[in-house]
């Protein structure tokens, strides 16, 4: 059974039946529900194949969380929330040429160390050996955990081809400008904790971010001339 329901915060999306649903009209994410929309894969898999979207005053704030244990799949390419995304169960897989919110969008994308939390961008389609599943605007955060050095929980998993983000924060620690993946990627940086798959993520911070790095920075070399 796909229900629904709501809270002072949040709107609920939830299947609590063995059969996978799938909803291919427009999901709306609502001013007046300042935590967004969860989807809550319960008992059986969700596929959202129709636009997510948000309106209200405090659209900003909005996104969508996803809960349960089971998959909850996004294919639609005009998904243009502007709030973060957080998998705190289950699988978030992004597929065709679906992606997690407008193109802009510079909030958080996390997957927690629980519940067995994947991000699986395995099914994302690959353009030039370019993947556009995740805003280059966002910042992803992977919490990794469960056996060391084993993508079991808390990580991404990337096709062959190249995801662009302008922040990435491993295993609570942020990670400067780089490319990462795993042992099998041919990224700089490797980790078979928090990746999974042959592709890379390759950080590459928006320009305000970079000036202030550039003003830290510069900040510090003065400082330690005076000193």
């Amino acid at each position: 059974m796909l229900g629904s329901r709501s809270t002072a915060a949040r709107a609920v999306i939830r299947n609590d039946s063995a059969v996978a649903h799938t909803i291919n009209l427009k999901v709306i994410i609502r001013g007046d529900f300042n935590a967004g929309t969860e989807f809550n894969s319960a008992s059986g898999d969700m596929v959202a194949g129709g636009q997510i979207t948000s309106s209200g005053v405090i659209a900003a704030q909005m996104g969508i969380a996803k809960t349960g244990g089971f998959k909850l799949t996004i294919s639609n390419s005009t998904n243009s929330y502007t709030g973060p995304t957080a998998i705190t169960a289950g699988t978030l897989a992004v597929i065709g040429t679906g992606i997690l919110g407008v193109s802009t969008n510079s909030s958080l994308i996390s997957v927690s160390s629980t519940s067995s939390s994947v991000l699986d961008l395995s099914g994302a389609t690959v353009t030039s050996a370019v993947l556009n599943a995740l805003p280059n605007a966002a910042t992803l955060s992977l919490a990794g955990g469960g056996t060391v050095g084993v993508a079991d929980v808390g990580y991404v998993i990337l096709p062959a081809g190249n995801e662009v983000v302008a922040g990435l924060i491993l295993g609570g620690v942020s990670q400067p400008a780089g490319t990462y993946g795993s042992s099998t990627s041919g990224a700089t940086n490797l980790s078979n904790e928090y990746f999974s798959g042959s592709g890379t993520i390759t950080v590459v911070p928006e320009p305000a971010t970079a000036g202030l790095i550039l003003v830290g920075a510069a900040l510090t070399t003065r400082r330690r001339r005076r000193a």
